[in-house]
């Protein structure tokens, strides 16, 4: 009977050390489940935002212009604009452009028909048969993208590609070589005016910031200008002046949305 009423006491004594692992356990892990930042209470953080700037002249430019030619034969086609793209090519290497800095974007080579018009009797129009398509010919495009570097130059190159044939001509796009320097001086603008600004709200509440939680970055977008034969004052002419392109400067603008947990 005394060695079952010890053993007895042994399962229990197990039981209640058993029970009080468990406790010890849940309350740890919630413990741990309080210092992760996905669990914090959105009622104590704070969102502010910050904007910067930054301003630099373009050093470097690029424009693209396409030359597109039709003939009887595609190799007649092929013929004529590449000795018109090889001439336009000239012309702006000659002016100071590398080789490295020129690259075709699109290059395409297709049919062309035509739709003859049938001539239908009047007493039977909903019987007239369509037109037989009639090969006309081949249409060869090109396009092409040329960086300069020198921007003090790009009015000239422009008007020389112009001059020597090139059309469609979009561009030209100012930019910074370093660009991504320029980018993070904004940036860090707009984190120190973000900082600025939390610190005030904080001390304003009677609160203190405690970590970032959350970062947030946004940044502007720019149009490309857009430039026909007409730009040049061209309209048919053989020779025409360098166009003035003027550079002026590149602004970059960023903002951050920053969210501090609070206390």
């Amino acid at each position: 009977m005394d060695l079952l009423k010890n053993k007895y006491f042994i399962w229990l004594a197990v039981a209640v050390v058993g029970m009080l692992f468990l406790f010890l356990g849940a309350s740890t892990i919630h413990q741990l489940k309080l210092t992760d930042s996905s669990s914090i209470d959105s009622r104590n953080t704070i969102t502010v935002s910050g904007k910067g700037e930054a301003v630099a002249i373009p050093d470097i430019a690029t424009f693209s212009f396409s030359v597109t030619k039709e003939a009887k034969t595609s190799a007649e086609a092929q013929k004529l604009e590449t000795d018109i793209s090889n001439k336009i090519l000239d012309a702006v290497k000659k002016d100071g452009v590398a080789e490295k800095d020129i690259k075709t974007t699109n290059y395409s080579l297709y049919p062309k028909y035509d739709y003859p018009q049938v001539v239908c009797p009047a007493i039977y129009p909903s019987n007239c048969p369509s037109g037989k398509e009639v090969l006309r010919g081949y249409e060869i495009s090109q396009t092409f993208e040329v960086k300069i570097r020198d921007v003090s130059k790009v009015g000239q190159i422009v008007g020389d590609a112009t001059t020597a044939g090139a059309t469609n001509i979009s561009g030209p796009t100012f930019g910074v070589d370093k660009e991504d320097d320029i980018i993070a001086q904004a940036r860090n603008e707009a984190i120190d005016n973000a900082k600025a600004k939390a610190k005030s709200i904080a001390k304003g509440l009677g609160v203190k910031l405690v970590k970032i939680v959350a970062f947030n970055e946004n940044e502007n977008s720019y149009g490309i200008p857009m430039m026909t034969k007409e730009s040049f004052g061209l309209g048919g002419a053989d020779a025409v002046s360098a166009p003035q392109l003027p550079a002026g400067e590149n602004k970059y603008s960023r903002t951050v949305q920053v969210t501090y947990e609070i206390r």
